[in-house]
């Protein structure tokens, strides 16, 4: 997957964040580590792959906490980290 696309991506994942503004402080922490994450992961000039390894694990374990209550969330995270992987991260 092109860079542009990644962005793209990323892009949507954080839209879709920032529509559940009903969240407990567990899931609240949870997502705003997340799109801190995704936020470095964007706007660095250069591949940092200490960035996008921190970005996966973020994604895989706020994946299956949202399991249950966010699947359309959970679908968008999973795809992340697969294509992140198919990049070599």
């Amino acid at each position: 997957m092109k860079k542009n696309e990644l962005h793209q991506s990323l892009s949507n994942l954080h839209l879709e964040l920032q529509k559940m503004k009903h969240a407990d402080a567990m899931s609240r922490e949870i997502l705003k580590d997340l799109m801190d994450d995704i936020k470095r992961v964007v706007e660095q000039t250069e591949d940092n792959q200490e960035n996008q390894k921190n970005l996966v694990e973020s994604l895989t374990e706020s994946a299956e906490y949202f399991e249950a209550t966010h699947p359309n969330l959970t679908a968008l995270m999973n795809g992340l980290v697969k294509t992140l992987s198919d990049m070599g991260v």
